[in-house]
């Protein structure tokens, strides 16, 4: 079941595809879409990147989907975008 996600994301097994995941998260209320980062902690686990998140009004499919691609192309262990 997990192998044609394996396959799309170029990764040969759960570990791998884990090792390199991002997490956004997108939190909506009402007319406010906010657009959360995350970055890893020590451990790996997913800790979130508050001076990254980015807050929407009304936003349009296209500026949803642009704010999550900045997101999801930062390099937050270093703040470079």
């Amino acid at each position: 079941m997990t192998q044609p996600l394996l396959s799309a994301a170029g990764a040969r097994s759960w570990p791998a595809f884990a090792k390199q995941a991002r997490s956004v998260r997108i939190d909506e209320l009402d007319d406010t879409c906010a657009v959360l980062a995350s970055t890893r902690d020590a451990k790996g686990a997913f800790t979130p990147a508050p001076q990254h998140d980015v807050t929407l009004q009304r936003p349009s499919d296209r500026e949803l989907g642009e704010a999550i691609l900045r997101i999801l192309a930062l390099d937050i262990s270093t703040g470079d975008m």
